[in-house]
């Protein structure tokens, strides 16, 4: 799994949890991150960084991940929400976007 090149972009409205996510997915080395903590800039990174997962940590209100399921939905983007728990079930929330990656082929 952590040879698998990976690009993220990462959304928090809490800056410490933006770090310790960022510092989780940057710890690999063929994984990358953009981090977005203003909600009012995730569509103009999403289409700038094409990113293959869009991370939704805390601070996202529900209009707001409405917009982004459906324009990850339409750009083959993986959208996982990961609200907190460890390093754990953010790699494992990873992996069974690889998995699910792999069933497709």
């Amino acid at each position: 799994m952590y040879d698998t090149p990976l690009t993220f972009v990462v959304f928090s409205t809490n800056s410490q949890v933006l770090r310790i996510v960022n510092r989780l997915i940057n710890k690999q080395e063929r994984w990358e991150c953009t981090s977005v903590e203003d909600p009012a800039q995730v569509l103009s990174v999403l289409s700038t960084q094409r990113p293959n997962i869009f991370l939704v940590a805390v601070g996202a209100i529900q209009t707001d991940l409405e917009l982004w399921q459906e324009y990850c939905k339409a750009h083959q983007i993986s959208l996982i929400q990961h609200y907190g728990g460890g390093s754990g079930l953010l790699y494992n929330s990873v992996q069974q976007y690889l998995d699910s990656k792999e069933q497709k082929s």
